[in-house]
């Protein structure tokens, strides 16, 4: 168990009362953590029909555990593609009109991690939404990317923890859950050196490691068929 705790606190104080609270607690196994079972062999695809007016175009890739030191590569690959000033907003909104919104979804566990990639859309512009992104899937694993994008990235990532951090809500659940899961409390303050390390070869690397459209999980929102009056 862990306890975390962040504030203008009395240690003293605050310590007797967590003893006294946890005093009568008796030590005992805790429940059995199940484990992700391997990536997928295979690309796989679903597409869902829905009454919306827009259409989503989902890609979905396995990456790592938050053990992994890939996992800073994949935080910059991320940021290089997505947000406003990324190269998904740039080719397929600005250039191309193809999508409302899009970005990517990153997460990182304690078996493995994903990392989500998403555009809306319309309906009739589907498939040239999904071949453009892509391209730019494509793109960052056969090119290394250019000094400006990686300054860029980098400084959003580290100013994006720097804003997190000014809140103990933060600080105290981040440092909480770090020290249980075996990274240590003090690994949020690591953040920002381990970013900073992070070379163009590694993002490339880290692009072909896990962004195989081979084995990637697809999925597709759109509207069902318009019908014919009077059929069924």
């Amino acid at each position: 168990m862990v306890i975390s705790i962040s504030g203008d606190i009395e240690y003293d104080s605050v310590t007797r009362k967590i003893s006294y609270a946890f005093s009568g607690m008796k030590d005992r196994a805790g429940p059995t953590i199940p484990t992700i079972e391997a990536g997928l062999r295979k690309s796989t695809s679903q597409t869902v029909e829905m009454e919306k007016d827009q259409s989503l175009i989902i890609l979905g890739f396995k990456t790592v555990s938050i053990k992994n030191s890939d996992k800073y590569a994949l935080d910059i690959l991320g940021s290089v593609l997505s947000g406003s000033s990324g190269r998904l907003f740039h080719s397929l909104r600005d250039k191309r009109s193809l999508a409302y919104t899009l970005g990517c979804v990153q997460k990182f566990g304690l078996d493995t991690g994903y990392l989500i990639f998403y555009v809306a859309t319309t309906k009739e512009r589907i498939t040239e939404a999904k071949a453009a992104l892509i391209e730019e899937i494509d793109g960052i694993k056969q090119r290394l990317i250019a000094n400006e994008e990686l300054i860029l990235a980098k400084r959003e990532l580290k100013s994006s923890h720097k804003v997190k951090m000014q809140t103990n809500n933060f600080f105290s659940f981040q440092a909480g859950l770090d020290e249980l899961y075996g990274l240590g409390y003090d690994n949020l303050y690591k953040y920002e050196s381990r970013i900073e390390a992070v070379a163009e070869e590694e993002i490339k690397d880290a692009a072909n490691r896990y962004l195989d459209l081979e084995k990637c999980a697809q999925v597709i929102i759109t509207s069902p068929p318009v019908r014919e009056k009077g059929k069924q």
